[in-house]
């Protein structure tokens, strides 16, 4: 065989793996799913899967409690500074001109609620990052994955909206279909 055919057979035989590969980001490297490994899992039933899980969170119930910590100590924080809680509004609509005092507390009250979602979408991403490394064996900390998840917060958050979106669309399509 040639050179030139040589060449047009590997590449004919590697074209249906490089069409179902997938990179993580623009300068990720390539990842070729690779269905000769073996499942290391093993079958998941659901009863397994609420073992597995229950099991893993007594194991690691330090790191992801404190990292649950994270986001209440931040949404305390953030209701208190900015006004998250409706006691507090309650307190500045009283009195003499009560318009002109919501009309200053309303977009705090609304920062306060965007600042709390940021930080939600964020530690969902900690624990998912704690809970794979936890099952591929490796140490974290509970600073380390909500490092690693803050540096993605974009992503997180704009999936989030998506999956959102989504939702909302269904529901609109299901009440147009039903009305």
């Amino acid at each position: 065989m040639r050179k030139n055919q040589a060449t047009n057979f590997v590449f004919r035989r590697c074209r249906p793996v490089l069409a179902f590969a997938q990179t993580n980001a623009m300068n990720d490297n390539l990842i070729v799913p690779n269905s000769l490994l073996p499942n290391v899992y093993g079958p998941l039933t659901p009863g397994r899967m609420f073992e597995r899980t229950a099991a893993l969170l007594r194991e690691n119930f330090k790191l992801f409690f404190g990292i649950v910590l994270v986001v209440i100590g931040v949404e305390i924080v953030v209701g208190g500074v900015l006004g998250g809680s409706g006691i507090w509004m309650g307190r500045f609509t009283a009195g003499d001109a009560p318009i002109m005092k919501a009309l200053f507390v309303t977009p705090l009250a609304l920062l306060g609620a965007a600042l709390i979602y940021i930080f939600t979408q964020i530690i969902q991403g900690a624990l998912f990052l704690a809970t794979q490394a936890k099952l591929e064996n490796r140490p974290v900390t509970i600073g380390e994955a909500c490092r690693l998840a803050a540096d993605k917060a974009g992503k997180l958050v704009g999936i989030s909206v998506l999956v959102g979106l989504r939702v909302l669309g269904y529901v609109l399509l299901l009440g147009f279909v039903f009305v």
